[in-house]
């Protein structure tokens, strides 16, 4: 059994194992590059565990493109109220990456271009988990995972094993106005390179449409709020394969449809959709047939066909399945979790620490507020209040707290035993990292193991039982063959 990426990672992406035993690297300046700063921990080789001494703005000047696999990045432990990435993305093009409690804010006085950006040029990208992370204004999606197939030459680096969970993203710039897409390019083979994605409880607000856009293979989209879309809520593309259960859609300012949008753009192509439990707020109550509001908008195609496109069963779980709660009760988990809302303590405790954007951003779907227009140039916004903090002492600079370490029979002079693992599964700076739910979020997801084993358990015994049911069958052949056999001895 492997160890999931923290306690309480889920769905496809929780097997990444990041810069677990890794080099420490330490985020000590904004600065765009050079030495301790966020482009030289990323482009850095061998497995790595970011950590942050600084709070504040970090403008990129030009994209920071992480090709070296094996790397965690724990934004949860920068001082303050954290680090905001400004201006350009994040490109993701390797593998077993852990991204937890970043932020982006869209550059004030310059072009931004979006947080993370999946692209196939430099391998396969594959066990990757983005957690408690929290995006606004931007031009583009904060989550664009775009392949372009075989017009790309890099057809064989696929997306897969992917999950974004807990996050909160809002306001993207009317010019596209959007926030995440799942999307390879259905002309040239790309929808089938990207599968194996789990979206759970992200809060999207004050968005035009893909919340997210889906054109991608077996995806789940499971217990996300969306708050004041313009357009559409949840888009579905040429020949998906989806489950979309229990989200919550809520109308605000901007008027927009609640509804689950069919997006074809190359004509009626079969997609492959199972839905249940979904609430479009004031449309569709808990318990009603979902299917009716599977709707078209941008493309000539109709509504699709329930026989053609609607499926009946669940697509198979990952490892560690997301066990989905009622939408009622998303909604209220998702506003009190998305986005990163809490940093580590020197003692390993969290303190709540949401800064003032992403507080009054959880105030207005809360109270049915918010813009009646996109959002057009994020100048224009109230940036988020900046609070430094102080960093914690790390003596020996693995990455642990020396009050941690004098805590938990660590030496804070020996910058060898943070990298240590233990039979937990996770190194000693790991254990920090996650928490102090580690222990009570280790028994939930020893039960998820024990779940999916019991699962696995119960397929090979109903594999089992058809075996012996053929058996019996071929027996049965055999003795009417014998009766036949005698039959004729019998009448010679």
């Amino acid at each position: 059994m492997t160890t999931p990426a923290f306690p309480g990672a889920y769905g496809w992406g929780a097997e990444a194992i990041g810069g677990r035993g890794g080099a420490v690297k330490v985020v000590s300046s904004l600065a765009n590059s050079g030495a301790g700063s966020l482009r030289a921990a990323l482009q850095a080789t061998g497995a790595r565990i970011v950590v942050f001494t600084i709070a504040g703005e970090l403008e990129l000047t030009s994209p920071l493109t992480i090709t070296n696999p094996n790397i965690t990045i724990a934004g949860q432990t920068a001082p303050g109220n954290g680090v905001y990435v400004t201006g350009e993305r994040i490109n993701i093009q390797t593998s077993q990456i852990i991204i937890r409690y970043l932020k982006y804010r869209g550059n004030l006085t310059a072009p931004a271009r979006g947080f993370f950006a999946f692209r196939p040029f430099s391998g396969p990208v594959n066990n990757v988990i983005i957690d408690h992370c929290s995006g606004a204004w931007s031009p583009d999606d904060m989550i664009d995972m775009w392949h372009e197939g075989a017009v790309s030459g890099y057809q064989g680096n696929q997306f897969y094993n992917i999950t974004i969970q807990n996050c909160l993203f809002t306001e993207p710039d009317d010019g596209h106005a959007t926030l995440a897409m799942f999307r390879g390019d259905y002309l040239n083979g790309g929808k089938n390179l990207i599968h194996h994605i789990s979206y759970l409880n992200n809060l999207h607000t004050n968005t035009g449409y893909r919340n997210p856009f889906v054109c991608s293979q077996h995806t789940e989209v499971v217990n996300n709020v969306i708050y004041n879309q313009h357009w559409y809520g949840i888009g579905i593309g040429d020949e998906a394969e989806v489950d979309i259960i229990n989200n919550y859609m809520k109308p605000g300012p901007l008027d927009g449809k609640v509804n689950f949008n069919r997006d074809n753009e190359y004509g009626d192509n079969p997609m492959s959709i199972y839905i249940e439990g979904n609430i479009l707020q004031g449309v569709l109550a808990a318990g009603d047939d979902n299917w009716p509001y599977v709707g078209n908008e941008f493309s000539p195609w109709g509504n699709p066909s329930e026989a053609t496109h609607r499926r009946t069963i669940p697509l198979s779980s990952p490892v560690y399945p997301y066990s989905p709660i009622s939408a009622d009760t998303a909604y209220n988990l998702v506003l009190e979790e998305a986005g990163a809302c809490r940093r580590l303590n020197a003692d390993g405790s969290w303190t709540w620490n949401r800064d003032t954007l992403d507080e009054r951003i959880v105030d207005e779907v809360k109270n049915d507020t918010g813009p009646s227009t996109e959002i057009t140039n994020p100048s224009t916004q109230v940036p988020p209040i900046v609070i430094a903090g102080t960093a914690y002492t790390d003596t020996d600079g693995d990455g642990i707290p020396d009050d941690w370490e004098l805590a938990n029979g660590l030496d804070p002079a020996d910058a060898v035993d943070g990298s240590l693992i233990g039979s937990s599964g996770y190194s000693n700076v790991e254990l920090f990292l996650n928490g102090p739910q580690e222990v009570q979020m280790s028994v939930i997801t020893d039960l998820q193991a024990v779940e999916a084993a019991l699962r696995q358990e119960a397929l090979d015994i109903v594999a089992q039982a058809d075996a012996v049911a053929q058996a019996v069958v071929d027996l049965q052949a055999v003795d009417d063959a014998l009766d036949a056999a005698a039959d004729v001895i019998e009448v010679d």
